[in-house]
Order: structure tokens, then C-alpha cells, then sequence
């Protein structure tokens, strides 16, 4: 047990341990690390009356319901394919956001949704720090070396702050591993590297966040090619590409859906101009206050500071706080510059900070790749603070070589105490049985029904239980956004925002609800008030699928607001033939996110309409056969299905070709590792018909 004990690595992973659950340690007590309290002030029309804690705004209304979405769906034994809650639908597990099959968040899913939750936080703290320690020991550190790097990173201002958005730091988390896995890879040319780096590379993509994934895959890159020399370089070239396109090929159930959800989604377009490439941006005018709030990039609470706090309204503050003490060792690195991992982490994090301070050249990075558009530069500070943890290594190097023998954990435990020290100002905890409950009508609206938020800040937000017509990175293609352009005012930013829609297009859509802060129309009754918010119900629901009796050709996909939308609908082309006096009946067999199964009577040719969003991977099934010929896109955007007199069962189902290909794609790469591992243990078992024996290296 003793010798246990002394082990390096166990030793890291407790202190490491300590400090995470010292810093959540209110998890452990049925609390969540979000601002409950906060919620209802992001929905105000008035700024200054919105709480501090506005950078925890994505996990409150994005990151903890999409954990809740995926969680109840996979204790169900459903995949999360496809999201219905947020009105016509939109994709789940495509839309880079998700983190269904991250790594951090995978051991998990089948506890309660709360304590899931938490467990992913607190593993990601884990993973990312024992795998820079793990790197750091990979260089050759010594053990305080590596602890104070990892600590280092995880008290960071992104790790802390996005710690909730798990899909963000459930990415960077895994970078340590992969570049660890690619110094091995380069000392050695064995199999097993090869494999560790395809996995650690797929990890990181299967963190959720797709756009920060690419930042660490470009980092995996430039930590290949800095670590490149000329032995072997023919091997050396073939084991390093290898690898990192079998990660990706691993990966491929999550990214072959992403990249046909981007495809179909909508974008704001890049901006760029040489004007704003040859300025940097104005720093101290936009991003800080004044001095004092840039000084919060040593300390958050500097001078009394912390009633000041603004997350992202801060951008110093906010993104790049690393404290004194690892600022301070990152300087002293510099005495290491000839080591080959100072130069590539000083690279790394200086590129990083040069696209920070001079976006410009972001600009143009998004007009050559549009994915990228919407990827705001401060998601390269997770990357600027990682490398800035392992010039902390380094660092610390220096100092135990050049002033002390043994440096011991005076200054690792320094980092520890002043990090959770200024964190214990900044991270809110909120009892779960109270993080929805802080206004009457969120608890009236959360019956699962498709809700409308209809006026002010709260077209900006999807809280737990009230569906939106929000999906992260507005993925719709391109006939949705005309439908509401043509039917509402719509604002386009990050997300499709859609403000006073026509009524015809909320029959459309299936809408039920509407949460206002103005006096609403006629049809509708208030079953929830609170301060200026009403939530109403529409008096004559409006089914999620019915029959009409009459289809005309659209000319505009205005032309829904001349129709009886109950009765009637819009084709583009020639409608099919529908007879006008057929008697019919509908029924609802199945409704799950994923199918829609509908038992339909008629007494002459007629057509189904639904209230689902018609984007790719929808098909129809008539009697459980295919019916693509029979498939229609109704009211511009919307599935519907014609079908002849009788009896029919039909069946909407999302059954995307992209998840099929993609999962090919990653078995293939999984069976592709295997057998090439096997080849390989094998030959090194054979025994040498002349001397010595076998190595592993990849031929």
C-alpha cells in the first residue's frame, strides 16, 4: 500500500481530485453549477437589468436541456437523432452541439439527469488536467512540473467559466492526450501510438463543439510538424498521417452528419475588409473597460472588481484570466527557448493571441471556410491558455534547476489555493429543484407542447421544458428560413430569430403556446401571468397532422396567409389530385422525435400535411413501403404525403443517409485498428528465424 502510494501518478490524480471537487464541491450537495436565479432577468427588453452571470447564459438555455434532451432519450434506448421541441425540428445529434458520444459525458448517461450532468463537469476537470500532466511527464517534466501545469490550465478562465458547457471544455479536455500520444508516436514509430492518437483525435471530435474540435486538430497538426526530423521520415510521415485520418475516420459518425447539417444551415455571411486586417482591434475601447478591468486578466476580483463581472460584455476577463503565479511562469519559459516544446507552445498560444488582438484575419479565415464564420475568436483562448499551462511546465523547470534541487509542492499548491480562492466569487450553485422554477409560467409552460416565444429576449433562448423555435447554429435549410421571411420579421444573427410571426405560420408549425410580453390576438386565452410575461394558449389547437381537402401551387411562400391552413396548403409544381368531398379520418398510431405514425381514412384521394420540418433524411412509408414519389413539401417547408382512397398507414420517419455513412465509416476505421493491431502483435510473437527478435515499429 505504501508503494502504491509513492506512485507519481496516483499522486497527481489525487491532488488533482481535491482541487475539482474542492470547487464543486456544491455538486456533491444535489446542486448545479448554473445561475437559476438569473434566468428570468436574460428575458428582459432592458440590458441593464440582465444579472452578472450572463456567460453561463448558453449552459443555462442550451447546454444543460440539450444534456436533459440526450439523456432521457438514451435511458429510452432512442438515439437523439432529431430534436422535436423546437418547433418544426431540427437535428440533435448533427448540429455540433450535442456531445451525445463524448467521452466525458458517455459514462454517465444512465444516472439522473442532474447527477449525470455534474459527473461530466467534474470528469472533463479530470481528463484535461492528468492529461497535461501526462504530457508534461511524456517532455521529461518532473512531477511538480506537471502538476502545476495541469492545475494551471483547469483554473483558467475558459475551463472554469465554459466548465458547464460541457460540449465546449468536454473538447479541449482530450488535446493533452492527443499531443502526448503524438510525442510517443514520433520517439518511438510503434502501432500502439498510432492507435492512442487516432482515438485521443477522435475524442476530441467527439466532444460536441465542432469548431473548437478544429482548432485542437489544427493544434494536433502544428505539434506533428514541430516535432518532425528527418529519421525515418518516410515511417515518421506515414504514422503521423495515419493516425490523425484514422481519428477522424472514427469519428466520422459525428462529423459526416455535422458537415450535411452545416451544408443545409444557415449563415450569416463573413465580413472582411484590409482595413480591418491592417488594425488590430480596439482593445482597451471594446474588449476592456479600463485598466483595472484588464488587470482582471491576473486576478478576477482585482481591486474589488468582481461586482463588475459581465462574462462575455468583459472580454479580458471573461476568456484569458490565468493568474499571477502561472503568468509569471510562463515568462520565466522563455529562458527555455531553445527546448523543442517551448517553441511549438509559444507558437501555438502567440497564433492563438494574433487572432485574438487582430481579427481581421478571422474574417477572411471565415470567408474561405464558412463553418468558421460563426466560430467568435475568444474560442481560440482555450487554446491560448492551454498553451500557456504548458509553458507553466516549462517554467517550472527552470526554476527547480536553476534556484532549488527541489522545488516540492510549494508552488502547485500556491496555484490550487489562489485559483479556488477567485473562483469561489465568480461560480454560482443553484439547488435543482429550483434552477427552472423562478417563474410561474415556466412551470405552466413546461408540458412538452411546441411554444412560441414570442416578444423580447426571449426569442433568444431555449430554457429546459419550454421548446423554442431555436436549434444551435439555426440548422434549417434554406425553404425554413424563406418560410419565415415571408411570415415574420426575422432577425438574422447566430440563431434564426423570428419575431411576430403571422398567425397562419404558427398554425403551420403546430403552435399551441405563446409566451408574450404584449397584448395578444384573438383565439387566444392567458393560463399564466408573471410581471409583463403572459403564456397563452390558442383556443383552436392546431394539430402537429391533419388532411386537407385542397392543394394549390405556391407562388410565394407568403401564400399560406391567404389559405384556411386546416383545410388547405400550398405545393410547389402541380398538386396532386385530391378529391374535395372525400370524407376522411386521422389517427395517431406513434409520435416519438423521430416518427410520426398515422392511420388515415379517406373516401377519395387526399394528401397528409404535418407540421414537420421537411429537411433531409424525412421519408414516407404507405403501408410499410417506401412512398418517395408520394413524399410532398407542403406550405414551403413542411412534410406531407398524398395517398389514395382507403385505409393507409403512414409513416414519417428521420432515417438521415449522413448518420448510416458516417457509422459505416467509423466501423470501418475501428475494424481497420484492429486488425492492423493484431498483424502487428502478431509478427512481433513470431519467432526470429536469425537473430534478435521483432520490433513494433510500422513498416
Amino acid at each position: 500500500m505504501r508503494q502504491l502510494l509513492r506512485n507519481h501518478y496516483l499522486q497527481a490524480t489525487l491532488a488533482i481530485l481535491v482541487v475539482a471537487l474542492t470547487l464543486f464541491a456544491p455538486l456533491f450537495r444535489g446542486q448545479l453549477p448554473l445561475p437559476g436565479q438569473a434566468l428570468f432577468g436574460y428575458m428582459t427588453n432592458e440590458p441593464e437589468r440582465r444579472p452578472a452571470y450572463s456567460i453561463f447564459r448558453d449552459s443555462l438555455v442550451q447546454g444543460y436541456p440539450y444534456h436533459v434532451f440526450a439523456a432521457d432519450h438514451l435511458r429510452r434506448s432512442t438515439f437523439p437523432l432529431w430534436n422535436d421541441l423546437a418547433f418544426a425540428g431540427t437535428p440533435f445529434f448533427a448540429n455540433g452541439q450535442s456531445g451525445v458520444l463524448s467521452l466525458t459525458k458517455a459514462p454517465w448517461w444512465g444516472l439522473p439527469d442532474w447527477l449525470s450532468f455534474n459527473f461530466a463537469v467534474v470528469s472533463q476537470f479530470l481528463v484535461a488536467s492528468i492529461g497535461l500532466f501526462v504530457l508534461g511527464r511524456g517532455l521529461r517534466w518532473s512531477v511538480t512540473s506537471s502538476v502545476t501545469a495541469g492545475l494551471s490550465f483547469i483554473l483558467t478562465a475558459p475551463f472554469v467559466l465554459w466548465s458547464t458547457m460541457t460540449t465546449i471544455s468536454g473538447v479541449i479536455a482530450w488535446l493533452p492526450w492527443a499531443l502526448w500520444a503524438i510525442v510517443k508516436l514520433h520517439e518511438t514509430l510503434r502501432w500502439r501510438w498510432v492507435v492512442l492518437t487516432a482515438i485521443f483525435t477522435a475524442a476530441i471530435w467527439f466532444g460536441g463543439h465542432t469548431q473548437v474540435a478544429l482548432f485542437c486538430f489544427v493544434t494536433e497538426v502544428a505539434w506533428a510538424l514541430g516535432w518532425w526530423h528527418r529519421h525515418a521520415w518516410r515511417r515518421r510521415f506515414l504514422t503521423v498521417a495515419v493516425s490523425l485520418i484514422l481519428g477522424v475516420g472514427l469519428a466520422a459518425m459525428q462529423l459526416v452528419p455535422f458537415l450535411e447539417a452545416s451544408q443545409h444551415a444557415y449563415r450569416e455571411p463573413g465580413q472582411a475588409s484590409w482595413s480591418a486586417l491592417l488594425k488590430p482591434a480596439r482593445l482597451f475601447d471594446v474588449h476592456a473597460k479600463d485598466w483595472l478591468s484588464l488587470a482582471t486578466t491576473i486576478s478576477p476580483t482585482i481591486l474589488d472588481r468582481e461586482a463588475a463581472y459581465r462574462g462575455p460584455a468583459n472580454f479580458i476577463e471573461s476568456n484569458l484570466y490565468v493568474g499571477l503565479i502561472p503568468l509569471l511562469l510562463g515568462i520565466v519559459a522563455l529562458a527555455k527557448w531553445r527546448r523543442r516544446e517551448t517553441k511549438l507552445l509559444i507558437l501555438v498560444g502567440g497564433g492563438s493571441l494574433l487572432l485574438i488582438l487582430f481579427p481581421g484575419w478571422w474574417a477572411i479565415a471565415g470567408k474561405l471556410f464558412p463553418p468558421l464564420t460563426l466560430a467568435p475568436v475568444w474560442r481560440l483562448s482555450f487554446i491560448a491558455t492551454f498553451a500557456l499551462a504548458g509553458l507553466v511546465g516549462v517554467g517550472m523547470e527552470s526554476i527547480r534547476q536553476r534556484w532549488a534541487s527541489r522545488a516540492g509542492w510549494v508552488i502547485p499548491l500556491a496555484v490550487a489555493i489562489i485559483g479556488l480562492w477567485q473562483w469561489q466569487h465568480v461560480l454560482p450553485f443553484t439547488p435543482r429543484q429550483e434552477l427552472y422554477q423562478s417563474s410561474p409560467v415556466f412551470a405552466a409552460a413546461q408540458t412538452g407542447e411546441r411554444l412560441w416565444p414570442r416578444d423580447g429576449g426571449l426569442d433568444e433562448f431555449m430554457v429546459f421544458g419550454i421548446p423554442s423555435v431555436l436549434a444551435y447554429d439555426s440548422v434549417y435549410p434554406k425553404s425554413y428560413l424563406e418560410f419565415w421571411q415571408a411570415n415574420a420579421n426575422v432577425v438574422k444573427r447566430n440563431q434564426l430569430v423570428v419575431r411576430e410571426p403571422h398567425d397562419a405560420a404558427l398554425v403551420a408549425t403546430g403552435t399551441n403556446l405563446v409566451l408574450s410580453d404584449r397584448s395578444l390576438p384573438p383565439g387566444w386565452t392567458t393560463i399564466a401571468h408573471d410581471a409583463a410575461w403572459n403564456l397563452a394558449r390558442r383556443e383552436a389547437p392546431a394539430p402537429l397532422a391533419h388532411t386537407v381537402n385542397r392543394l394549390v401551387t405556391e407562388v410565394s411562400p407568403a401564400d399560406i396567409q391567404t389559405l384556411d391552413l386546416r383545410t388547405e396548403g400550398t405545393v410547389i409544381g402541380n398538386p396532386p389530385v385530391i378529391d374535395p368531398a372525400a370524407t376522411t379520418s386521422l389517427t395517431t398510431l406513434n409520435h416519438t422525435s423521430t416518427e410520426l405514425a398515422l392511420r388515415v381514412v379517406s373516401s377519395g384521394p387526399t394528401a397528409v400535411v404535418t407540421a414537420l420540418q421537411a429537411y433531409p433524411g424525412w421519408r414516407v412509408t404507405i403501408d410499410s413501403h417506401p412512398a418517395a414519389a408520394s413524399q410532398l413539401r407542403v406550405n414551403h417547408a413542411f412534410l406531407g404525403a398524398a395517398m389514395n382512397e382507403g385505409t393507409h398507414t403512414v409513416t414519417f420517419s428521420y432515417r438521415p443517409r449522413s448518420f448510416v455513412i458516417g457509422l459505416v465509416i467509423s466501423g470501418l476505421s475501428v475494424l481497420l485498428l484492429v486488425v492492423t493491431q493484431w498483424l502487428v502483435a502478431k509478427q512481433n510473437t513470431t519467432p526470429p528465424e536469425r537473430g534478435g527478435g521483432k520490433t513494433e515499429e510500422v513498416t
